[in-house]
């Protein structure tokens, strides 16, 4: 989370030197030349600490405020407290460094101390103050309380209303209260505060609403600004594409988290095999779980895209191992696994147990219900329990089913065995008209229940066309 930087007059008002230490020139060479000249200064200052002439109070005051830049926060609040001890607090000023100093400390409940301190003054900053409460109450996470401080802080004028804005949106997000954080977003945004951070922030909360195409627009002003979060946003922009069904751009959005070094979380690998997935890279779908596994991955919806990339390198019994994981963990889309389950133990010719698989599917699946009768009659058929097959292709048509034409050849397998060859030979030239694709297959069981129906020209012409398409059957 971006914490208010706010100084409300120079560091140090002797040489220019200074204000070039707080302003660099260039932001490429803004650690480098910034940080030497912070180094000069504080040389300086504790050059002048031995004078009689200057007022130390001053002094320890703009010693701490350097030694806030440098980033040395323990050092710059003992500074402020020599200051505070030899009775110089002119303004609120050094109250604020001392309060910035200590929340970079994580000191978070003397910071708010010294924030009521502050708020005593006879000219206290009270826009400023009351933010940093809130900051700081956020931080501990009290999200209740820092958005009463944070609203109470945008009643005041101040040139941090943005930044103010900006967090309340933050701690809004955090209370689940997403259409106000995106208010809140907004109003920050508006007043000129158009950080990269801001609108990270705002896309998350888009995401969150499955608004994808606006939480896609906020991820790239956030990236357009430089602001990655150690890959965060990447991941996340990734995320919000892997929504809209744009693997190419995703995949590449994960390679870009991973290559800024994001690697706390295990989730960035089982998106990428996802979209590896999608984009039928099933070998390196594999290998990004194997990273997620050794990143500690316990989701059962991993194990689930294990095993449906193993489906598609033929490689079933992997599959079956990765599917049991999948149900151990209590996946929530467990009809799919099952469905799944059931097609592996088909091509493993283990019929019996895929038809179970495919019930236990049938019981808690009903969007993929076409599917599932389709490979469940297969499976009947299989085992010779042809009426029952029938039942169940029906049952694929009359759920919409979409590969008719295959249906329909199993059907006329079926029919012939329980030897109702009209209905069979409806049954294949439906299939035929649907464009089966196993064309061969199919006029070789036509001209087999043709010559049964005694039709032997019909019946000849089937076989030869047949023979044709490579099928001796």
């Amino acid at each position: 989370m971006d914490q208010m930087s706010h100084y409300t007059k120079p560091i140090f008002d002797m040489p220019s030197m200074y204000d070039l230490a707080l302003e660099p020139e260039n932001e490429e060479n803004e650690n480098r030349i910034g940080l030497d000249r912070y180094k000069k200064s504080l040389t300086f200052v504790r050059y002048a600490l031995q004078l009689e002439a200057i007022d130390d109070g001053w002094l320890y005051e703009q010693k701490g405020a350097l030694l806030n830049q440098l980033q040395r926060y323990r050092e710059a609040v003992d500074a402020f407290e020599q200051a505070l001890q030899l009775g110089y607090a002119k303004d609120s000023w050094l109250y604020e460094q001392k309060i910035f100093a200590l929340i970079n400390l994580k000191s978070y409940e003397e910071a708010l101390e010294t924030c009521m301190e502050a708020l005593v003054l006879p000219q206290p900053n009270e826009g400023w103050i009351y933010g940093q409460k809130g900051y700081i109450l956020a931080c501990q996470g009290k999200y209740f309380e820092a958005l009463k401080e944070y609203t109470r802080a945008v009643e005041y004028s101040s040139a941090d209303q943005g930044w103010i804005y900006g967090q309340r949106g933050h701690v809004l997000n955090r209370l689940k209260r997403y259409d106000e954080a995106l208010i809140s977003f907004e109003k920050a945004l508006t007043l000129g505060y158009k950080r990269g951070w801001v609108y990270g922030k705002v896309g998350l909360t888009l995401l969150r609403l499955e608004r994808y195409d606006e939480g896609l627009n906020a991820f790239e002003q956030a990236l357009k600004r430089g602001y990655h979060a150690g890959g965060v946003i990447d991941w996340q922009y990734g995320y919000t594409l892997t929504s809209l069904r744009r693997f190419p751009e995703a995949l590449e959005a994960y390679q870009q988290a991973l290559s800024l070094g994001h690697r706390g979380s295990f989730w960035i690998y089982v998106l990428k095999a996802h979209a590896l997935n999608n984009l039928k890279m099933y070998s390196e779908a594999l290998d990004a779980l194997t990273e997620a596994f050794e990143h500690g991955c316990k989701s059962g919806w991993a194990y689930w895209l294990r095993g449906y990339a193993f489906i598609n390198l033929k490689r079933y019994a992997d599959a079956l191992s990765a599917f049991e994981e999948a149900l151990g963990l209590n996946y929530k889309d467990s009809g799919n696994v099952y469905g799944q389950r059931g097609y592996a133990l088909l091509k493993l010719e283990r019929y019996e147990e895929a038809l179970s698989a495919f019930n236990s599917a049938l019981e808690t699946d009903g969007a993929n219900s076409g599917w599932l009768y389709a490979k469940k009659g297969y499976a009947l058929n299989q085992l010779k329990r042809y009426c029952e097959a029938l039942e169940a292709f029906e049952q694929a048509l009359q759920a919409g089913y979409t590969e008719k034409g295959w249906v329909y050849g199993q059907q006329g397998h079926a029919l012939i065995n329980i030897q109702h060859y009209n209905d069979a030979l409806t049954a294949f030239e439906s299939a035929l008209t649907l464009g089966y694709v196993n064309k061969g297959w199919t006029y070789g069981r036509k001209s087999y229940v043709l010559a049964n129906l005694q039709r032997h020209e019909e019946s000849n012409e089937a076989q030869k066309i047949a023979r044709t398409l490579g099928y001796y059957g």
